[in-house]
């Protein structure tokens, strides 16, 4: 039999306490004074009888349960299981005396007050934590540093000049003044207080002598103007800003650089081939390419007018200058002389892409003004709104079609040819529908291969919880690919109207980018030539060519990168291998940097190599930015030779090198504490390496976009196991720095297996903490990962030969320059051949 107690404690608190053994009545009336007394000492002692409690439950009423004896009240009284929390003993508390209690006091917990200070403590650091610590396994949280850096690639104009110059240089500078003053009767004001009829005098001078073979001295001049006709070899920042700005106006208005360009193409082809005099040369080239790169600083300004810009940009453009500095690199590279400034070629390059295609705002303006004139929606990055690729909606199609056979949910909007097998490009584009799961998965079974009519039986129930015998949980779900043939509800519609809300959904939110258009317009033409059905020779009516488009001023870009890739697609490769390669030199001078024991020589060493390798990589960046907005097999086909370049593993070992050294690497400011300065106040020094900072975002982002979408490559970085690295760049709060980074951890996350997520999980929330998601974002789990990593190779090999398809059909002059042959005989011509091989 159960006791009183236990029973009335059973079904005051719903819980199942179990069959209790009997005892002895005084055992009982012990055991219920005992608990009593230690109840008393955990709360106040107010007496039970002088409570009121409205919202706590009758016993009576609980389950039912009606008193069988009213001999009970006294007991249930006095044991008062509603005030279990209150002193059953008042007397015991020292205040208890006249019954009172302090109202304030908690009685629901025994915590002393050394606990409860540590619990305030805790729940202090809680509300003040802001949520940036990646690992939280340590207490207390350390907070991340925050680093001021705001990524732009707006050019200012002190800083460009100072990194143009050595210190050598520098000091050489002065020597140009006592060059100008002994070739040029200019009286005692100097050129600057000259008239604008004797300037023009003294300019037409200089032009007749540049043509001349001894124009060493004009050219000297020529370079004293275009540093403003400094008085000193220093002068102050704002007045040489406005000396020099006003002289290279001149001169360009004066059409001066048309003859400067020709002059600096027959002194680069001098230092290429001679074999005396080369430092004479050497000395003349690099004065000739800083006439030319502070000329085209100044008219990269905001302060220039427009129209002033557009005539140094049509001068350059006629005289196709980036074409011939990538033939200048691609001849660096095979015939490597210290005597052709390999150093200022590539800087000189960096601002002429910059000034004659625009910079990474002007090519989102000119993207936008595109993708109107196509009628295409641009996308908006800072919208809310989730988004969803045509390739994505036709996953869904297919996973909505498999589950529901009889629904049709809404039209694709990609060809019908996109899962056509037999053609090799069939692995272009890689989403898939929903993994189908298999053994070890959290499906307990695989599905059955045939569908039985009439459902399972249920599963049998689970064993006794004291049983040891069940080890393994098995989960019990329905397959996403499993046909659902039951027959629904009279009156109910075929399909769940979640089912047909999403659909609706998936549909309004699809979005065509332009770059999906390009790529199917030349897919479609590869296709049809494939099947022989067409000559890839025609001519077909391509609506993304601009180079015969004069209707609109705002695409004039467009035709400016159109005309460079169509002159020096067969130097891409040297111009890639020459820049990638600048960054291999990089990895050394960060122990040398770091180590505070640097000489004068090793601090300027270091300096040019760090500017170099931040114009190799802005280069790359913004011709790969530059090419997708023209066409995007033009920004496939650069980001084939960057990773064939080996891109991606001189990254990860850069990485690696690093260490967790990136904040010192940031903070680290002795090349500029060192570096001279052409200006007298040249302000306070920066508190952090701001060119290390631009150089990690370009190369970062470099990384993220050559890979994005290609198996192979993101395999690629994975094999490096690059975890460490990048959690070593999230350990600081920047958010130019994070976005690349993060968007390189989503891409390897579905490559790797569970301990790999599990160990670094943090870095997963990282990434759906603050990364835009997609309406389809199947990332981190529900990818059919092992059929990607199988057509790995078969979608880098789709993708190469639709570049050699649409570089031979457009631009075959420079692809036969490569050695690439095209094929004049048709399909059916080489079908016959080879059918008939003897005749």
């Amino acid at each position: 039999m159960v006791s009183r107690e236990a029973e009335i404690f059973e079904r005051a608190n719903l819980v199942d306490v179990g069959v209790q053994k009997i005892e002895p009545e005084h055992a009982q009336r012990r055991s219920l004074d005992h608990s009593m007394d230690l109840l008393s000492l955990h709360g106040d002692t107010t007496s039970p009888t002088e409570r009121t409690h409205p919202q706590r439950p009758n016993i009576s009423g609980i389950d039912g349960f009606e008193s069988e004896n009213e001999d009970d009240d006294f007991e249930l009284e006095a044991l008062n299981i509603d005030e279990v929390d209150s002193p059953a003993i008042p007397h015991i508390t020292g205040n208890a005396v006249n019954g009172s209690m302090d109202s304030n006091a908690d009685n629901n917990m025994i915590v002393d007050e050394a606990f409860q200070k540590s619990l305030n403590e805790r729940a202090s650091q809680f509300a003040s934590s802001e949520g940036n610590s990646i690992n939280t396994n340590s207490f207390p949280e350390v907070p991340k540093p925050k680093v001021n850096y705001d990524y732009s690639d707006e050019v200012s104009f002190s800083n460009a000049l100072d990194e143009w110059f050595t210190s050598k240089e520098m000091d050489d500078l002065s020597k140009f003044k006592q060059i100008f003053e002994s070739h040029l009767d200019c009286g005692h004001y100097g050129f600057n207080r000259l008239g604008i009829d004797e300037k023009e005098t003294v300019i037409e001078q200089l032009v007749y002598e540049l043509n001349t073979d001894n124009n060493d001295n004009a050219i000297s001049c020529m370079l004293f103007i275009a540093l403003g006709a400094f008085d000193e070899h220093k002068f102050a920042i704002e007045d040489g800003i406005t000396s020099i700005r006003r002289n290279c106006l001149f001169l360009v208005r004066s059409n001066v650089i048309p003859t400067l360009l020709s002059v600096f193409d027959s002194t680069f082809e001098s230092c290429s081939t001679a074999k005396s005099g080369l430092v004479a040369k050497s000395n003349t080239l690099f004065h000739i390419t800083t006439i030319i790169y502070v000329v085209s600083l100044v008219h990269s300004g905001d302060d220039v007018d427009d129209s002033e810009v557009e005539t140094l940009r049509n001068i350059f453009d006629q005289h196709q200058t980036l074409v011939k500095l990538v033939k200048f690199i691609d001849e660096w590279r095979w015939n490597s002389r210290a005597s052709l400034r390999i150093r200022n070629i590539i800087v000189l390059f960096g601002l002429l892409v910059q000034l004659q295609f625009g910079n990474l705002k002007k090519r989102l303006e000119t993207k936008q003004k595109l993708c109107k004139k196509l009628g295409l929606g641009a996308s908006d990055p800072s919208s809310d709104t989730l988004r969803a690729s045509p390739v994505d909606f036709h996953m869904f199609r297919h996973d909505i079609t498999s589950r529901y056979p009889s629904f049709i949910p809404p039209p694709s909007t990609l060809p019908d040819e996109y899962d056509d097998s037999s053609s090799l490009l069939q692995f272009i584009t890689l989403p898939r529908p929903q993994a189908i799961p298999t053994r070890g998965s959290n499906i307990a079974q695989p599905p059955p291969s045939i569908h039985l009519a009439t459902p399972a039986s249920s599963p049998s129930p689970p064993p006794s919880p004291l049983s040891k015998s069940l080890k393994n949980k098995r989960s019990f779900q329905a397959h996403s690919s499993y046909p659902l043939i039951y027959p629904t509800e009279p009156g109910e519609d075929a399909v769940p109207k979640s089912i047909l809300e999403a659909s609706q959904l998936f549909a309004s939110r699809v979005q065509e980018k332009l770059s999906l258009k390009q790529l199917w317009f030349e897919r479609d033409i590869f296709m049809k030539q494939e099947r022989g059905w067409t000559d890839a020779s025609e001519p077909e009516e391509d609506p993304f060519s601009y180079l015969e488009d004069t209707s609109s001023d705002d695409l004039i870009s467009l035709k400016r990168v159109e005309s460079f890739y169509q002159g020096s697609i067969n130097y891409l490769s040297s111009l890639v291998h020459v820049l990638v390669q600048l960054s291999v030199n990089s990895h050394a001078s960060i122990d040398t940097l770091l180590g505070n024991m640097c000489t004068a020589n090793e601090l300027e060493m270091i300096r040019a190599k760090e500017l170099l390798f931040k114009q190799a990589t802005y280069i790359l960046l913004l011709i790969l930015k530059w090419f997708k907005t023209c066409h995007i097999l033009k920004f496939e086909y650069l980001c084939t030779l960057i990773y064939d370049s080996n891109y991606l593993n001189i990254v990860s070992h850069y990485l690696k090198a690093l260490n967790s050294r990136i904040l010192d690497r940031i903070q680290c400011t002795t090349v500029f504490n060192y570096s001279k300065s052409v200006w007298i106040n040249e302000g306070p020094f920066p508190s952090i390496d701001e060119n290390f900072c631009f150089t990690l975002v370009n190369m970062l982002t470099i990384t993220n976009v050559i890979s994005r979408g290609k198996t192979q490559r993101i395999l690629t970085i994975n094999e490096g196991d690059p975890a460490t690295a990048l959690r070593n760049l999230l350990s600081i709060h920047n958010k130019p720095i994070w976005d690349p980074v993060l968007k390189i951890i989503k891409d390897i996350t579905s490559f790797n297996g569970k301990k790999w997520k599990a160990n670094n999980m943090d870095l997963i929330s990282m990434v759906y903490l603050h990364t835009k998601s997609k309406l389809r974002d199947n990332w981190l789990s529900g990818k059919d990962v092992e059929s990607e990593i199988s057509d790995a190779y078969g979608q880098e090999i789709a993708l190469r030969a639709l570049i050699q398809f649409y570089n031979m059909r457009k631009y075959a002059v420079g692809m036969e320059k490569l050695g690439y042959e095209k094929k004049t005989r048709d399909f059916f011509t080489r079908e016959v051949d080879l059918a008939t091989p003897d005749i």
